[in-house]
């Protein structure tokens, strides 16, 4: 069963995740909406660079 604790972490991911599928077509401008602003920037940035260098994510250089 899911603590308090458990459901806003959640919540603060979904929200996370939904900034970065938002930005990761342009550049990170809109993350102040996020619950974590630099974890945002860091993987919308990273996501960008992979596509840039048109190679799939792998999630190692993370």
């Amino acid at each position: 069963m899911d603590t308090k604790a458990d459901s806003d972490i959640k919540k603060d991911l979904i929200k996370i995740l939904d900034c970065i599928l938002r930005n990761v077509e342009r550049k990170c401008d809109t993350c102040k909406e996020c619950a974590d602003v630099d974890v945002c920037c860091f993987i919308t940035d990273a996501i960008i660079v992979y596509k840039h260098r048109g190679r799939k994510h792998t999630g190692s250089a993370l």
